[in-house]
């Protein structure tokens, strides 16, 4: 195996020294008596399978689907004496480990902490080449969320324990009963090794109150077996309860030991406190141990543990900040901790988003499912972990409520929430297992202002405690001041906005999409403006710009009065290139036809004296190629105009994008797709190219067609007698004067819709009509013939789609975002 030259020291294992750096402080629990060896630094990465290698640091975040990582570990024989275990913060999302080129076992993480055991057989003295491959899971992503990273992002460390036994799999729920009276710590522990039939092993376990010291509860299980799990409860009098406003906290230590020598130990940080959804007036609160406190927070959104997070947290905490919902991956256990020391609440977020209900039931989703759940639990132990996302953008459906059920299920005894949150202007739907809802509310999902919504959020705040999470996206390029649309003092006048509404609603809270901005998974983001590869949301920046929606937020939490925002000088407003082309395409039609004559006299035999033109369409009698040019020119920038404008507005609709990304297969063609569909020229010169080439593709199909029914048709004549039959679409074209309108007003879009199909209609029937003439057959064995093969062809494609992509259910899933029964 050929290395690069800087790799051949790699990292010594020899004389091993017991390690307390502060990445045993970043674990979920910190390990008290093992040799941990960070793995940062120098490595190799390939992204092509193995061909070539290029120099990277890690931690370090990769594109593509896969990638591989490898570096030269010299272990000397001192340190085969040991049990070595390859650990990792944050990986995404699945490694395959080779040791020398074997394989050593797989690291299924998902951006969560995981570790394996290392098989010792596969270690020898001198070097040793590690190597990881890396894979993405098919997880679904938010459609407003971050991009899941591919990669090593988080610290990679070997850990060395005791060969004779040492601890795994630990966990802890702190519980109180109703008036603090009383608290209870359940501990579960795995135990493996071997066991020592002359010196017996025993777990100790010990609460120690975290301010003081003072140890509260105390407990010796003797070890009579290996492997084992343990499960134990502690109890605890009067214990100091964890909330928001004064978060108190307990260490508990667990050490496992042989007569006087310690094998293993470690440290966990937990807290007792209830919390749940309390009626507090008309309304629904969250409530700490009886206590209600509203939840002001932000959406973030975290990779690594770097060295911002103290920074970060202090601005939290200044700004007045007691909730933080961790958008993408789940977040780095540093901060969990210290969320949990300073008192703000954590919501996390299952990957269950945006997908039909239906898909919950495939086994493979349900396999990650279950690992995801496995790997999340030991982040449970933090008190400041208040709810679980159970899912995002769903809807009722037996496999959501069997989901729903299995979460149940795994949070029990915890003293967890399960929320969910709904989309836009969901169907009005009970959801009697979810005490807490998340709506998301902002534009395009709905463009009315936050007063108007206060109606509907009374709807579900009988039942549900509600949490709208609102934010707006601000255009880079946009004039300043709050009289220009998505500018910086728009954004901020919206959320001043939007908060006070919550507060007068009074929800539980109010959630801010987002804390930074980040990089999309779906470059085609639903905005009312282009917006490809990041989501400029934040309200906060990485490089300390001061934005105005950071002093609005400020101000709010605080009690102070509304910041004075610039106005700036308001535009014109967007060019009406929808109105000025419908206008150029009808004046230069117009001009046109009362120039040509032939041309009125064409047009008025194919439309009302169809079957004598299509007769001597098939003689080739009828228009010219000039005239069948001009008729074909006027009817591709008729369709051109109303597709880019339809698929302008398309584009803000969340399912019609769901649905394409989902039958995209191939990343280079989604961000073709993307860039087309946000650029406007684009847009218009693509809908003219599927025309041409659709109509283009109809001609072949029916020069073909007439083949099998022992006709001659000629492609070109196939070609004209299709232009001459749409001229139905010409009808259409004194409607684009109105624009943008016939997409943004409800009334405008059904009369729009309407007249489409009553033109698209009489287009196909015209068709039918030139068939009858063409090919010289009975209109009803023709019509039952299209029908025949229409449908042949439709079963066909549907069974291909519903095989491949799940078409029907991801149908059935846009059908209920746009409310269709």
């Amino acid at each position: 195996m050929k290395l690069h030259k800087h790799l051949r020291w790699g990292i010594t294992l020899g004389a091993v020294l017991l390690c307390h750096a502060g990445i045993v402080d970043a674990m979920p629990h910190r390990w008290l008596q093992r040799w941990l060896i960070p793995l940062e630094g120098t490595w190799e990465m390939s992204t092509d399978g193995g061909e070539t290698w290029a120099t990277v640091r890690l931690p370090h975040i990769a594109s593509g689907s896969q990638v591989r990582y490898r570096r030269v570990i010299t272990m000397e024989s001192a340190a085969l004496a040991y049990r070595w275990h390859l650990s990792t913060f944050g990986l995404g999302d699945i490694a395959d480990i080779y040791l020398n080129g074997t394989h050593a076992g797989q690291l299924i993480s998902y951006g969560l902490p995981t570790s394996v055991v290392l098989p010792t057989s596969l270690w020898r003295v001198g070097t040793n080449v590690l190597e990881l491959r890396i894979t993405r899971a098919s997880l679904p992503v938010s459609f407003f969320g971050p991009r899941r990273p591919l990669g090593c992002f988080r610290e990679l460390t070997l850990m060395g324990t005791d060969p004779r036994s040492w601890l795994h799999g630990i966990e802890a729920s702190a519980t109180v009963d109703p008036g603090g009276r009383q608290g209870r710590l359940t501990l579960l522990v795995g135990i493996s090794g071997q066991a020592d039939t002359h010196t017996p092993y025993v777990l100790r376990v010990r609460l120690v109150r975290a301010r003081d010291s003072l140890p509260v509860a105390d407990q010796l299980i003797p070890i009579a077996r290996l492997p084992q799990r343990i499960r134990t409860q502690l109890e605890v009098l009067a214990p100091e309860l964890w909330s928001p406003e004064a978060p108190a906290l307990y260490t508990l230590r667990i050490e496992l030991v042989q007569g006087s020598t310690l094998l293993d130990g470690a440290l966990l940080s937990v807290g007792f406190r209830s919390v749940e959804v309390i009626r507090s007036g008309e309304a629904l609160s969250l409530a700490w141990n009886g206590k209600p406190v509203p939840l002001y927070g932000v959406e973030y959104s975290t990779v690594s543990s770097s060295a911002e997070l103290d920074r970060e947290l202090s601005r939290l905490i200044a700004l007045g900040i007691r909730a933080v919902r961790f958008r993408g991956l789940p977040p780095h256990p540093l901060w969990l901790q210290a969320c949990s020391r300073t008192g703000i609440s954590v919501i996390l977020d299952m990957p269950a988003t945006e997908i039909p209900p239906s898909q919950l039931w495939s086994p493979a989703f349900r396999f990650a499912l279950q690992h995801y759940r496995q790997l999340l639990t030991p982040l449970l132990t933090y008190p400041a972990v208040t709810a679980i996302t159970a899912w995002q953008g769903l809807y009722p459906h037996p496999a959501t409520t069997a989901y729903v059920d299995e979460l149940q299920r795994w949070l029990r005894g915890r003293n967890l929430l399960l929320a969910a949150e709904l989309y836009g202007n969901p169907p009005q739907a009970e959801f009697p297992q979810l005490p807490l809802l998340f709506l998301r509310f902002h534009p395009p999902l709905t463009n009315s202002p936050p007063e108007a919504e206060q109606e509907r959020w009374k709807t579900y705040a009988r039942s549900h405690a509600l949490i709208p999470v609102g934010g707006m996206p601000v255009v880079a390029t946009a004039p300043r001041g709050y009289l220009n649309p998505y500018s910086e003092e728009a954004r901020a006048q919206w959320l001043w906005r939007f908060l006070t509404t919550c507060a007068a609603a009074r929800t539980a809270g109010a959630l801010l999409w987002s804390w930074q901005d980040y990089p999309t998974e779906y470059p085609l983001i639903s905005f009312s403006f282009p917006a490809t590869e990041f989501c400029p949301t934040g309200i906060s920046s990485l490089r300390d710009e001061v934005r105005p929606a950071y002093a609005v937020v400020d101000a709010f939490l605080h009690g102070e009065p509304e910041p004075i925002l610039a106005p700036g000088n308001p535009g014109w407003g967007p060019f009406p290139m929808w109105i000025a082309l419908g206008s150029g395409v009808l004046l230069l039609f117009g001009w046109i036809l009362n120039r040509s004559p032939n041309l009125r006299q064409q047009l008025g035999r194919a439309l009302w004296r169809s079957t004598a033109f299509f007769t001597d369409l098939r003689e080739r009698r009828a228009a010219d190629e000039r005239t069948t040019l001009l008729c074909g020119g006027a009817l591709a920038a008729v369709v051109a105009i109303f597709g880019a404008l339809l698929h302008e507005w398309l584009r803000t609709q969340p399912p019609w994008v769901i649905l394409l990304w989902h039958f995209l297969p191939f990343d280079e063609l989604r961000q073709l797709v993307a860039w087309v569909l946000t650029r406007r020229w684009a847009l218009l010169i693509g809908c003219a190219l599927v025309w041409g080439i659709s109509l283009s593709i109809g001609a072949g199909v029916l020069s073909i067609g007439a083949r099998l029914v022992r006709r001659h048709l000629a492609w070109s004549v196939g070609l004209q007698a299709l232009v001459w039959a749409s001229l139905p679409l010409l009808f259409l074209l004194p409607l684009l004067l109105l624009g943008e309108r016939l997409v943004e007003l409800h009334v405008l879009r059904a009369v729009t819709l309407t007249l489409v199909g009553l033109a698209l209609g009489w287009s196909f029937w015209r068709v039918l009509s030139a068939l009858r003439s063409l090919l010289q057959l009975r209109l009803r064995s023709l019509f039952l013939a299209v029908l025949w093969i229409g449908l042949l062809a439709g079963t066909l494609l549907f069974g291909v789609a519903e095989l491949t992509f799940s078409l029907s259910a991801y149908l059935r899933y846009a059908a209920t975002l746009w409310g269709i029964p």
